[in-house]
């Protein structure tokens, strides 16, 4: 894990944060697996990697991120929120079993962006405007089926 890459200096720079090794650490091991971690997942995998970061710096370092917009926080199927580096727009697997969430892309201009649409008329639902779209599909990961 690389935490002084230029990339991850700059991006921080770029959102007015100081690029402090905690920040670092986080948004470097976050980027480096795309496995959506939670905040004891986090932990222990910094540590595991021979880097120590309190709970509450890293509460205080994944809340910044967020607010940014370096981050995107998601709530597991467990209920447990989870982090995520992947800010473009996309959609998640996840697996009924262990939990696993995987990054998808959906392809094409199927959904209403602006204006949802009553499935049932086939018509636009009056008063609403879309701020963004969460599609999550749902099964059993290969892992889990073995």
């Amino acid at each position: 894990m690389d935490i002084e890459k230029p990339q991850l200096i700059e991006q921080l720079n770029n959102h007015n944060l100081r690029p402090t090794e905690a920040r670092r650490l986080v948004l470097a091991l976050l980027m480096e697996n795309n496995d959506h971690p939670n905040t004891d997942q986090i932990i222990r995998s910094l540590y595991d990697k021979g880097f120590k970061v309190s709970i509450a710096t890293l509460y205080q370092n994944l809340e910044k991120l967020v607010e940014v917009g370096l981050l995107i926080r998601i709530k597991g199927p467990d209920g447990v929120m989870r982090f995520d580096a992947n800010i473009q727009p996309h959609h998640h697997l996840i697996c009924d079993i262990c939990g696993k969430m995987t990054d998808i892309k959906i392809n094409g201009d199927t959904l209403p962006t602006h204006h949802p649409i009553d499935f049932q008329t086939g018509l636009p639902v009056e008063g609403w405007d879309i701020d963004h779209i969460k599609i999550e599909y749902k099964g059993t990961c290969s892992n889990c089926k073995k």
